[in-house]
Parts: C-alpha cells; structure tokens; sequence
C-alpha cells in the first residue's frame, strides 16, 4: 500500500510537470514580435485572457529580435519568472501597460523582473506601471530611455538589483517617473560598476521600506561620463533612508551635476562619499533631513566625505534648511561654497542657511577637515559678523581645522532684482500678486521652507494674491494641465 501511495504521488508530479510551460526563447529572425505574437508561439510561457496576459515561464527576446507592446494591456507573471531582453524593448502604450505579479501577497511570490542586456541598446518605455516585482535591470546597454512609467512596491532581488531601477554600465534617460514604496533605492548603481543615468522630473517618495542603510537615489562611479540628476521631488519616511547619494568606495571617479531638486525629510539630503568625486550642487532645496534624528548618523542637507583632496563639492544657490546639520565637509573633502574672485574659482555662491542645527546650536557649515573653504556671498539668515561666526564650525572653534572664508554675506531681502523671471511666474520678488505666464498652469502650490502648504489655488487664473502671507522665502510649485510640476523659489517682500 506504501508503495502504491508513493508511486500515485510521484505519478501527479508528473503530470503537474508534463503541463509546466517551458521558458521560452524569440527564434532570433530579426522579426518584431507583438505580445499576441508572443502567445501564439511560446507553447504556453504566455497566456492570453480578453485584454490581460499571463507569464507562465521565461521569456527571453533574442538579440536581434524586438519585443513591441504598444496596446493598453495587463501582464500578471508567476513567481520567479524573467522578461529578459537582449534585443530591443519597446513599449509605448496609449494610456499604460501595467507589469506585476500573479500572487502580491509576499515578495517570495513576485516575479523576478525585467532585465535589458547586451543587444537592447535603443530601447524604449514610456507608460509601464511595474510593480511587486524584483524591478529593472539595465545591463551593458545604450540609449535607453524610461519616460512617464511608474514603479511601486518593488523589492530586492539578487538578479536584478537593490533599485526598483538597477543600473549597470549604461546611461540610460529616466525622465517624468514616479517610484514610491519600494523596498530598497528608487535608482541604484552598484559601487564596482559606472553608470551615468539622466534623472529628470521624477517624484520619488518613500522608498526602502526596509528601513536599511539606502537612500533613494544610491549610485556608484561615473568613470569619464557625467550624473545628472535634475528638478526632481525626493521626500522620505523611514528614518534610515537618505535622501541623493553619489560614491566611489570602490574605485573608479564620480561626475555629478544635482540641480533644482526638491528633497526633504530624509535621513540626510545630498551627500557624496569616497575619493574623485566632483559635485556641482546648484539650485537645491534641502529642506528638513533630520528624519532620523540623530546628528552622529546624518542630518546634513549637503555633505562630502574623502580620505584625500581629490573630491570636490561646488555648491550654489541653494536653499538649506531645517536639516541637523546645514553643510558638513569630512575628512579631506574640498569645496566651492561662493566665491567672487574673477577666473575658474569663481562661484556666485547665494546659497540660503536658516534652521540648521541640534542640541540648541546653529550649524550653517560644518568644516571637519583642514582646508580652507570659501563661503562668500551667501544668506546665513543673520546679517553681521559675529552673528555668522556662531553658524560656522572651523578653525575659530579648533585650531586642527581649515578657516571658511564667509565675509562678504549676501541678504536676498531688500535685492529687487536679482532673481531670473523664467519660472512661469513673475514678478520674483513679489509684493502682493503673482502673475502666471503660462496659459498651461491648472494649480498653484505654495509652501514654506519647513514643507508646510500655505497656500493652494485649483484651475487658477493669471493672478495669484500672496498679500496675506509674510515676508521671506517660499517654494512655488506650479503644475501644468498635463500633470508636470515645477517647483522654484519664491521671496515674498511686501512694501
């Protein structure tokens, strides 16, 4: 009877595996393949249901072939299965295809991802909602560009990556995206590998959700390319999460240009660490990375860390505010934070200092190292000497430590012109309305530099009254009737 039971077992598995599908592989024709084509040759990998499709086994889209998914579709995956490409991908759906697990129960269940290498240089997606997955691999790949696509609830994955966006050797366009709650970074680069990806308009909010040491944007060397990261919104929740990071710990250089984001409530704001790194930080707001809480483990709205003086951080015009610690310089790092000499060193500096500090200090600069730093020309929210002297950490408070040159300061209130008018808006500074140039704007959000909505107006006409609120500095955010937001400074100063 023993037997009889063990031999009835064994005889279901096999059937169990006689209906599996098998992955499955393009013929490799220089063919394009549709989705529908890709159900009627893969001996059931996929499935089709009315308008949704499911991935029952691998499928792998040989290098000179080329998958195209350009209709609104659903495509549910089993557990641990793949989307490799080595050929060209291209999606670009009217409205959405959204990509995600079977069972969204537990990330043993999700599906491992999709994966671009070798031959899927000039792919394209544009509209792709990717979740409960193990995310996107870019590997060895050219002129990749990921538009107005979404990626939520992703989790690592040791085939893909610790990103919902995992880069390697490529420098891919990641441009109007959307990452929220993922398990780990929203975009991330390995350190033993360069990647220069172009980040831009992307709202990223409340990734790791592990809770472990990766911020949102966690990437590696840049070798000889450039990082751009450029007018993106990155807001935090967990307290270990930071916020822009760039580093070079394992060797190779870094090349970054972070410009015009927003990013806030992190555990720390823009931070680089390791050596050959240079940084030009322009136009930020670094508002309230403090999450944490703890002034040993993070909380600087800028920071550079490098055992020699080959990193290098050129800052401007940017908004610092409500962090534990404003700007922080570790170990040998150099740095540009304004400087009016006339040649290469020059720097506008106009970068704005208020609220940074903890344990009932002010700290606006933090120099640990020994060099010497400029600092000129910027707005450190007091307006003599002695007062800025308080707000900075350097050799007046430790002889072992380079001097920050601070005199001149500059005062943004009472300067009437000294903003550009290319925000949409005008005028800036403003007295009591604001005037929108743009026929496309729908709504208008104002808040001030701790994050806090003060003002919010819906299908908004050309006119917009800022008479009831205070003199000083805001965030503006404008959002356009096809849902991009741009966001800029604003000086209230009323007569």
């Amino acid at each position: 009877m023993l037997k009889f039971k063990i031999s009835f077992v064994l005889l279901i598995f096999a059937l169990l595996n006689l209906n599996a599908a098998e992955p499955f592989v393009t013929p490799g024709n220089n063919n394009n393949y549709t989705l529908d084509d890709i159900v009627s040759i893969s001996n059931g990998a996929l499935l089709k249901s009315d308008n949704t499709y499911k991935l029952m086994a691998d499928i792998t889209i040989s290098s000179t072939d080329k998958l195209i998914i350009n209709i609104d579709a659903n495509i549910l995956c089993e557990k641990l299965t793949t989307i490799l490409c080595e050929g060209i991908l291209e999606v670009n759906p009217p409205e959405f295809v959204n990509i995600t697990s079977i069972d969204t129960s537990t990330p043993d269940n999700y599906f491992t991802g999709i994966i671009l290498k070798e031959d899927a240089d000039n792919s394209f997606i544009k509209n792709l909602y990717l979740t409960y997955s193990g995310g996107l691999k870019l590997y060895d790949v050219d002129n990749v560009i990921i538009e107005n696509s979404s990626f939520k609830h992703n989790n690592y994955n040791y085939d893909i990556g610790a990103g919902a966006i995992s880069l390697s050797n490529c420098n891919p366009q990641i441009i109007n995206c959307t990452f929220e709650n993922n398990e780990r970074s929203a975009i991330q680069s390995p350190a033993n590998a360069s990647a220069a990806p172009y980040i831009s308009g992307c709202s990223i909010i409340n990734n790791n959700t592990s809770n472990g040491n990766y911020p949102q944007i966690n990437l590696g060397q840049s070798d000889e390319d450039t990082i751009y990261i450029v007018n993106n919104f990155v807001e935090g929740m967990y307290p270990k999460a930071g916020g822009i990071s760039v580093s070079s710990l394992a060797g190779g250089k870094v090349n970054a240009v972070i410009k015009d984001n927003v990013v806030k409530n992190n555990r720390y704001g823009i931070a680089g660490t390791g050596n050959d790194i240079y940084m030009k930080v322009v136009g930020n707001e670094c508002l309230d990375n403090n999450i944490e809480n703890d002034p040993m483990s993070g909380g600087s709205g800028l920071n550079l860390y490098s055992t020699n003086t080959s990193s290098f951080m050129f800052a401007s015009e940017n908004i610092i505010s409500g962090n534990l610690w404003g700007i922080t310089l570790q170990g040998a790092a150099t740095a540009n934070f304004g400087c009016l000499d006339e040649g290469d060193n020059y720097n506008i500096g106009k970068n704005y200092f208020s609220e940074n500090g903890n344990n009932g200090q002010t700290f606006h600069l933090y120099n640990n190292t020994a060099n010497d730093i400029f600092a000129v020309n910027n707005d450190w929210s007091c307006y003599s000497e002695d007062e800025i002297e308080e707000t900075i950490f350097h050799s007046n408070d430790d002889n072992s430590l380079g001097t920050v040159t601070f005199m001149p300061f500059y005062s943004f209130v009472g300067i009437e012109n000294d903003f550009s008018d290319d925000y949409g808006f005008y005028p800036n500074p403003v007295n009591d309305f604001i005037l929108i140039k743009d026929d496309n704007i729908v709504n208008v959000t104002i808040y001030n530099l701790q994050g806090k909505e003060v003002l919010k107006t819906f299908n908004c006409g050309k006119q917009i009254n800022v008479s009831n609120l205070p003199n000083g500095f805001y965030l503006i955010s404008l959002q356009g009737d096809r849902g991009k937001i741009r966001t800029s400074k604003l000086l209230i100063k009323h007569n």
